[in-house]
This record gives structure tokens, C-alpha cells and sequence, in this order.
């Protein structure tokens, strides 16, 4: 049976939640944190390099890293980092969407709205399968 999980909260997910919702933040100040330390590195090395890097971050930031390896191996650590933190806070925040359709769901409604659910989850389960 496919019903919507609305208004089934748990005080475990609304923890994940705040928890998915501090590790973007982290993520993103060391995505701005590495993307800014590029361009000063890049700025010291090379001033056409830093051109590069400058317009086209996603090429300029290859050919850095492997001309200056030595002085930008922790940038390039804390840039990863901030993907990992990214990735990791995309699928707490996935997976504790409150929002999101849920099959197995039904312990969390009471009669009436239960009815309600039902009645709009059934075209949606037959448009479904």
C-alpha cells in the first residue's frame, strides 16, 4: 500500500535533519574556502595561470595542481573535503525528506486522515505501476 508520509516526523529525523543541514554549511564554507586559497596560490605562481583559473576555474585548476603539486596538495585536500561533506549532507538530507513518498508510512496518520491520504494515493500508486 502507497501512502504519503506527511506529517510523520520522528524526533530522530528532525536531529538528521539539523545535522545534514550544519555539514552543508561546513561543506560550503570549505568548497569558498579552497575555491578563494586557488586563486591566491595561483595569483603567487603564475598571473596567466591565475587568469585561468579565474575564468575557467574547472581547467585553469587541473593544470595548478599539477605544475604546483607541493604547494597545492591541501587545497586540493580541503576542496575534497567539501565534496565529501556535500555528498554526505545531500543523502542525510535525502534520505530524512519529509516530503518524500513513503510506502510503509501508515502507523503515523489516524483514520481520517489516513482516508484522505488514501484517497489521493491511489492514482498516484496506479500512475505508478
Amino acid at each position: 500500500m502507497l501512502t504519503l508520509a506527511l506529517g510523520c516526523h520522528s524526533k530522530e529525523n528532525k536531529i538528521l535533519r539539523e545535522i545534514g543541514n550544519i555539514i552543508t554549511w561546513v561543506s560550503m564554507t570549505l568548497l569558498a574556502v579552497g575555491y578563494v586559497w586557488s586563486f591566491i596560490i595561483s595569483w603567487r605562481k603564475n598571473k596567466w595561470l591565475f587568469v585561468a583559473v579565474l575564468f575557467i576555474w574547472i581547467f585553469g585548476y587541473p593544470i595548478l595542481l599539477a605544475k604546483y603539486w607541493a604547494e597545492t596538495k591541501n587545497n586540493f585536500f580541503v576542496i575534497l573535503a567539501g565534496i565529501a561533506c556535500f555528498i554526505l549532507s545531500f543523502i542525510i538530507l535525502a534520505t530524512t525528506n519529509p516530503n518524500r513518498i513513503d510506502i510503509t508510512a501508515i502507523e503515523c496518520y489516524s483514520d481520517s486522515s489516513q482516508q484522505v491520504v488514501s484517497q489521493y494515493a491511489a492514482p498516484l500508486h496506479s500512475a505508478l505501476y
